[in-house]
């Protein structure tokens, strides 16, 4: 494809190079204690006498949350399991043989979070992922139950199309493997799951019965946007609007500094200020504190009817870029061998994109129901994407999104010479994606595993630093490996821009600079500003 360019360009790196063997971070938290849940969980069910060892991995989240048919679920039997006292003694005997010195986490504690991560707590799997989704639906359920009384002709015709379009979700939802269920819902360890998505659920009944379609985050709050087409199993389906577990939305705002890139949260109910509380740059036009949602997934309309794709489709909006919330204080920055350069690593650093619709013009979202709309409705009512009737009223707001994971923070200020200003938004751009494919090439990261964006820290705001950040929630040990070998990297990513054959420096191809993650800003990526300063601190000009 157009992005694996460079490969062309330099075929014996993939002919002769060597492959790597895996690498998995043992300092991460939350990915040794889903590697303990599995363990947990494998000794539990080989345990239960009446589940057959061929049909444990065709469990369904029913037999597994829901079926108390044997005086209790699969899941609390799992909780009382683990209380015993004579099987925390085996569990912490085996899981002592795998946890290595220095784990971040304990024998004991793993019992502990395990059961309550995933039953007990109030965020939980179960209450958050199970129980409050089928309650949603089965909600949704009722209201056209309801209706359907009140009703006759082809309005009752066009309310039993929803009916049997929510059965047919919670029937799905039911019968949805628990292991492939409990790898995406970030419980269980899945290298072949995205670890943070977000469903389009489906609600042409005839159309969705055999569609699970989910996307990453990250890129689901773009391509999943109301008013969004989605091409799937060769049929065009629109997105209609956006998904909420709970009955009222968490709305907040957030504001973005033009300046240097800050952003400023409050919750809705708050009077947000006009300027930058970093820099003091006023704050107008689209930079205006804006109101946003974090969905919980999105939906088509049961009323909207399925088509064949055309030539072309309309996607959604892209995500803004991502901006830093939470990195090290300065006081966490120290001195990289590479000359001039201070790093700092931190773990569970935030970042934040928001998708502010066509032309920032935002979505506008009705806060009952979800249901999406190109402007305000007039009437009285409109239909829910389900069918019945609604009264909620309409609000304008973005989609956004907030990264929990490993970041690296690089400043170049004591460097001869010093990096660019962040007014030059060209220089800064074309470095992240430089440094990111030079990370990539030279510690053979894939590189849909790391982002990066940059942003001010400095009291004049102005002097800028590289922010690098694992895409794989909670971190898989990159960022390290970056840090220990950054004069390899930043070398790496020199050679990258330097030597590809691209014939204008004052341009970007897909061989050294452009990417699929980077594409909103492909006409502002040039290789000459980053190969002549890159050269001049390492002294390779």
């Amino acid at each position: 494809v157009p992005h694996d360019q460079y490969n062309y360009q330099v075929p014996e790196a993939i002919i002769m190079g060597k492959v790597p063997a895996p690498y998995l971070n043992l300092e991460n938290k939350p990915l040794t204690q889903r590697h303990c849940n599995s363990l947990l969980l494998g000794y539990f069910l080989r345990s239960v006498r009446d589940i057959e060892a061929s049909t444990l991995d065709r469990l369904t989240i029913e037999e597994f949350f829901l079926d108390a048919s044997m005086g209790s679920t699969l899941a609390e039997r799992y909780v009382d399991w683990l209380a015993d006292p004579s099987t925390q003694s085996a569990m912490r005997r085996s899981l002592a043989g795998i946890l290595p010195p220095g784990s971040p986490i304990s024998p004991e504690s793993a019992i502990a979070v395990s059961p309550a991560s995933l039953l007990s707590d109030s965020d939980s799997i179960f209450q958050v992922h199970v129980r409050s989704n089928l309650d949603r639906l089965r909600e949704q359920l009722q209201e056209i139950e309801k209706q359907m009384l009140e009703t006759t002709g082809t309005e009752r015709i066009a309310l039993a199309r929803g009916s049997n379009s929510l059965e047919r979700l919670i029937t799905q939802f039911k019968e949805d493997r628990l292991i492939d269920f409990l790898s995406s819902s970030s419980w269980l360890p899945g290298y072949a799951f995205p670890q943070d998505i977000v469903k389009l659920l489906v609600r042409q009944t005839e159309y969705g019965r055999q569609m699970r379609l989910q996307r990453d985050r990250e890129v689901g709050i773009s391509e999943y946007a109301p008013g969004a087409e989605i091409v799937a199993d060769g049929f065009l389906f629109t997105s209609g609007g956006v998904w909420f577990n709970s009955k009222e939305p968490d709305i907040r705002q957030y504001a973005r500094c033009p300046e240097c890139r800050k952003i400023d949260r409050y919750l809705e109910s708050e009077r947000p200020s006009r300027v930058c509380s970093r820099c003091g740059t006023a704050l107008t036009g689209k930079f205006l504190p804006r109101f946003y949602i974090r969905p919980d997934g999105f939906t088509t309309l049961v009323t909207d009817p399925v088509q064949r794709p055309g030539r072309s489709r309309r996607p959604g909006p892209r995500a803004s870029e991502v901006f830093l919330l939470e990195g090290a204080a300065n006081d966490d920055f120290s001195l990289h061998s590479v000359k001039g350069v201070t790093v700092a690593e931190k773990q569970g650093g935030r970042l934040f994109l928001a998708n502010s619709g066509y032309q920032f013009r935002g979505y506008h979202i009705c806060r009952k129901c979800g249901r999406g709309f190109t402007k305000t409705p007039t009437g009285r009512t409109h239909k829910t994407p389900w069918g019945t009737d609604c009264s909620g009223q309409t609000k304008v707001l973005d989609l956004a999104h907030e990264i929990c994971t490993d970041i690296l923070q690089l400043r170049f200020h004591d460097c001869t010479p010093a990096a660019p200003s962040i007014v030059d938004r060209a220089f800064w751009l074309s470095f992240v994606s430089a440094f990111l494919n030079g990370a990539s090439d030279a510690l053979n990261i894939d590189a849909g595993d790391l982002g990066g964006t940059y942003h001010g820290w400095s009291e004049n705001s102005y002097v800028g630093e590289l922010v690098v950040y694992d895409r794989i929630p909670g971190g898989a040990g990159h960022i390290a490996r970056i840090v220990d070998n950054l004069d390899q990297v930043l070398n790496t990513a020199l050679v990258r821009v330097r030597d590809c054959k691209c014939p204008d420096r004052e341009a970007s191809c897909y061989a050294c600079l452009r990417s699929y993650l980077n594409q909103s800003y492909w006409e502002e990526l040039k290789r000459r500003p980053v190969i002549e300063w890159l050269g001049n601190i390492l002294g390779k000009a």
